[in-house]
C-alpha cells in the first residue's frame, strides 16, 4: 500500500509465452467504495525486469523516501546468479493523476535505477531460498536475507540521497549448516531485527528460534540464537 497517492502496488511474474519466460511486472491499483461494494480500477503492467526470467522476488515499503523496493533474482544457466534491487512508486498518482482501468501509468522513470551483486551457487540450480527484506525506520536501513545453499546470509541496505537506488554492504553469514527453511525478520523501531526460524538439528525434528541482528552505521552484528 502506498499511503503518498493511496493506491497499492501489485508485483506478479507473468510467463511471456516464450519459452517459459516469466518477466516481472507491477500494475498500480485503487480500491473505491459504493456502499458495501468495492471496485478495483487496476493500470496496465509495467516491466520491472525483463532481461530474462525472473526467479524469486519480494517487497518491501520505505516510509522515508515512500516507495517499494522490490528484491528479485534472474535465472541463469550458470552458478553465478544476479540478486537485483530497485524502487518503484506511480508518480502520476502521486501528482493526483486519476487511474483508469488498464491505463499506462507507471512510467519507466517510476522504476528506480538497478543495483546488482553476484551470488555463486554451488551447483548451476536456482538454489536459493527465503528471499526477505525489512526496514527499520529508526535508522532508515534495510536487511535482506537469503538461504544460499543452506547458509542464511544477510545485507544492510541504505538508499541513496536521490531516493532512487540502494547500495549493499557485503554478506554477512547470519546461520550456517542450519536445513531449516522458514524464516520471518522483523525491524523494531531503534537498530536492531529480530529473525525468526525454523532449526533442524535433525531431520525430521524442527523446533522455533531467534536471533537479533543489530546495526551500527552499516555494520551489522548477529547476537546468539
Amino acid at each position: 500500500y502506498m499511503p503518498n497517492g493511496n493506491y497499492f502496488l501489485i508485483f506478479y511474474a507473468r510467463d511471456t509465452g516464450s519459452s517459459g519466460t516469466s518477466y516481472l511486472y507491477v500494475r498500480a491499483a485503487k480500491v473505491s467504495m459504493d456502499g458495501s461494494n468495492a471496485t478495483i480500477t487496476k493500470s496496465n503492467d509495467q516491466a520491472v525486469s525483463s532481461a530474462t526470467t525472473c526467479t524469486r522476488f519480494t517487497v518491501v515499503y520505505d516510509p522515508d523516501v515512500q516507495k517499494v523496493l522490490v528484491m528479485y533474482t534472474l535465472h541463469s544457466a550458470s552458478a553465478t546468479k544476479e540478486i537485483h534491487t530497485r524502487y518503484v512508486n506511480c508518480s502520476a498518482l502521486e501528482a493526483g493523476d486519476q487511474l483508469v482501468e488498464n491505463a499506462s501509468i507507471i512510467s519507466t522513470s517510476d522504476i528506480g535505477t538497478l543495483t546488482s551483486f553476484d551470488v555463486t551457487l554451488p551447483s548451476a540450480s536456482d538454489s536459493f531460498g527465503n528471499f526477505i527484506l525489512a526496514y527499520n525506520k529508526g535508522i532508515d536501513k534495510f536487511l535482506m536475507s537469503y538461504n544460499e545453499d543452506g547458509t542464511f546470509k544477510i545485507r544492510v541496505g541504505t538508499a541513496a540521497n536521490d531516493g532512487n537506488s540502494v547500495s549493499w554492504t557485503s554478506a554477512t553469514t547470519l546461520l550456517s549448516g542450519n536445513s531449516g527453511s522458514a524464516m520471518a525478520i522483523e525491524a523494531d523501531l531503534t537498530t536492531s531485527f529480530l529473525a525468526v526460524y525454523s532449526e533442524q538439528n535433525s531431520y525430521p525434528n524442527s523446533r522455533p528460534a531467534a536471533i537479533v541482528i543489530s546495526v551500527s552505521g552499516t555494520t551489522p552484528t548477529v547476537g546468539s540464537a
